[in-house]
């Protein structure tokens, strides 16, 4: 047994807090942990097809990219698979979520970092292309917020079905004129919390809403208490429908 791999075999540069990964005992721009440059990719996760571009990422921010396209990836491949049954060669099961992913958006899906501060997030470039931002007094926030990236991951998806997604949306299920996230009566409009929570969505628009969706879905977690009119059930309801159906194609 190599008694050394959880640390890459340098026991005096890396250590392993976590018990999942091994990251540098000094700071990132330490030279004995391979300087600054080693933080400054691009890095290509293969299993995922994941590119990790632009300057600025650390080894937290990658991982709540890397465990929000696992999230994805996994909910994917769950839902393509229990409606294709493997019997019909035209509808072969998925072996692996990678595999989903990739099926989706394609072998490489570019994350690019900015320190530019636009006021939010992230923004999907296309189907395969995100930006993800420094946010203004919150250093940690994408960690903090993973669903954030889940929503990106949505306007992602939105544009692989040609926007079928959003066009599905009838006006009920926006949410109110002004964009709020939760209304005059505490309630979610559905979903499972507000702001900064499972609705990232800044506007009222049915691209907005269908990301926030997309977030519901992935987690499968729902505002189900009917107190908001069953808005939660019919999102719940329209996502499991439509899902399987768009991945198919």
């Amino acid at each position: 047994m190599d008694r050394y791999a959880y640390v890459n075999n340098s026991p005096v540069r890396y250590v392993d807090p976590s018990g999942h990964t091994s990251v540098c005992a000094g700071s990132n721009a330490d030279p004995e942990c391979g300087g600054a440059d080693t933080w400054r990719l691009p890095f290509v996760d293969a299993q995922y097809g994941i590119t990790f571009d632009g300057d600025g990422w650390t080894v937290k921010t990658k991982k709540a990219v890397r465990t929000a396209v696992e999230n994805v990836a996994k909910a994917f491949q769950q839902a393509y698979n229990q409606m294709c049954d493997g019997w019909d060669d035209n509808c072969p099961q998925v072996s692996s979520a990678a595999e989903a992913f990739k099926k989706v958006y394609g072998n490489i899906f570019t994350f690019t970092w900015s320190n530019e501060q636009p006021g939010n997030a992230g923004y999907t470039n296309a189907y395969n292309h995100i930006t993800l931002y420094s946010v203004k007094d919150s250093p940690n926030y994408l960690e903090n917020h993973m669903r954030v990236i889940v929503h990106e991951l949505g306007h992602a998806f939105n544009q692989v079905v040609g926007k079928d997604a959003q066009n599905s949306l009838n006006a009920n299920l926006l949410r109110d004129a002004d964009g709020d996230h939760t209304d005059e009566y505490g309630r979610y409009y559905g979903f499972a919390g507000g702001w900064d929570n499972w609705q990232f969505g800044w506007d009222n628009t049915a691209s907005e809403v269908f990301a926030d969706m997309f977030i519901g879905w992935v987690y499968n977690t729902w505002d189900l208490s009917g107190r908001d009119g069953g808005l939660g059930t019919q999102r719940m309801t329209l996502m499991n429908s439509k899902m399987p159906l768009w991945l198919n194609r």
